[in-house]
C-alpha cells in the first residue's frame, strides 16, 4: 500500500531520499556522478500542481527531465521523507540552509535556473537529516516521515 502524503497544491518540496548501496548514475548533462550510500536531500518547487511534481519524481517509469530523475529512477532509492511548504521562492533559500548543514553537495545538482551551487545535499546519518528538517521549520516546512 502506497504511503499517504500531505501535500499543498503548490509551493516548495524536499525529497528525502535514502540510498541503500553507493551507485554511479550518469546524470543528464552533469556526467556520471557517484552517489555514496546515506541520504540524499533534494529541493523543488511548483507553482501549481505540486501534488503531481511530487508523485512524477517518485515514478519509476517516465521521461528523465530533471536531475532529480535519473536519480529516482534507480533501483534500490527510498523516499523516507517528504516535507514541504505551501510558500513558492523558498528553494533557494532552504538550499542554502542545507549546504550549512549537509556533509556534502552534488554540485549544479538540480538548480540550472538559479545561482545555488546545488539543489542535492548528501547526509550519511538519517537523524542528521530529521534534525535538518525540523530547521526548516522557520521556512514554514513540515516533513512527513515515509519510511525508516
Amino acid at each position: 500500500m502506497e504511503p499517504k502524503i500531505e501535500l499543498p497544491k503548490s509551493g516548495t518540496y524536499v525529497l528525502v531520499l535514502q540510498l541503500i548501496r553507493q551507485r554511479i548514475i550518469r546524470v543528464g548533462s552533469l556526467g556520471v556522478i557517484r552517489f555514496r550510500r546515506g541520504n540524499y536531500v533534494y529541493i523543488g518547487s511548483a507553482r501549481k500542481g505540486l501534488r503531481f511534481r511530487v508523485a512524477r519524481h517518485l515514478a519509476i517509469e517516465k521521461r528523465k527531465r530533471w536531475h532529480i530523475d535519473w536519480l529516482t529512477t534507480q533501483l534500490g532509492v527510498l523516499l523516507i521523507a517528504v516535507a514541504s511548504t505551501p510558500r513558492t521562492g523558498l528553494e533557494c533559500r532552504i538550499a542554502t540552509a542545507l549546504s550549512c548543514r549537509a556533509n556534502m553537495r552534488v554540485d549544479s545538482f538540480g538548480c540550472s535556473d538559479c545561482e545555488c551551487e546545488s539543489h542535492l545535499y548528501y547526509f550519511p546519518n538519517t537523524e542528521d537529516v530529521f534534525l535538518t528538517l525540523k530547521h526548516l521549520e522557520r521556512y514554514g516546512v513540515s516533513a512527513q516521515r515515509i519510511h525508516v
